[in-house]
């Protein structure tokens, strides 16, 4: 389950719970604040953090965030 600007990561967490398994991957677009986003995120209710990917978006350049989330059983 991806997620870009839909709303802030514990409004989208919340709206996907229902979605994911433990098995599911919920993924986060970020931007510049990402990491600081990810350090907040580690303990969301029914999710776990379970790391962030940093890339940088090939046209633009900007450097993005994926907040990497698992469902907690």
């Amino acid at each position: 389950v991806t997620g870009r600007a839909v709303a802030d990561v514990d409004e989208f967490l919340r709206m996907v719970r229902h979605l994911a398994s433990p098995s599911t991957l919920v993924i986060c677009m970020q931007g510049s604040g990402g990491k600081a986003q990810w350090e907040k995120h580690g303990e969301t209710p029914g999710f776990k953090n379970i790391g962030i990917e940093e890339a940088v978006l090939p046209l633009s350049r900007i450097k993005r965030y994926f907040l990497l989330f698992e469902k907690i059983s």
